[in-house]
């Protein structure tokens, strides 16, 4: 397989794979499944999920994105470093 095929179906999988997760989180939100905890430092509940990997930018990821309702966690995922959620006034992950 090539390099560039590789990349492509990696990318394909992955798009996928965000696809489903953000549906799944949608769907618990709207279930009040999820519960937003408070950040430990300043005890703000304006709280966001982070997405970590190499999500398809598309619109609504982007109005997400500005609107700060969703926060970016970079492409490279270390299961020790994953923090959950961001706060929006100070940044501090968690």
């Amino acid at each position: 397989m090539t390099l560039n095929k590789h990349l492509k179906l990696n990318t394909a999988a992955n798009d996928a794979m965000y696809r489903r997760s953000q549906e799944y989180r949608a769907k618990a939100e709207k279930e009040e499944q999820v519960i937003k905890p408070r950040c430990p430092e300043c005890n703000s509940a304006n709280v966001v999920s982070i997405i970590y990997g190499f999500p398809a930018f598309d619109d609504e990821l982007e109005k997400q994105i500005e609107n700060k309702e969703v926060a970016l966690g970079g492409c490279v995922v270390y299961e020790e470093y994953l923090d959950e959620w961001h706060r929006n006034e100070c940044g501090h992950e968690f």
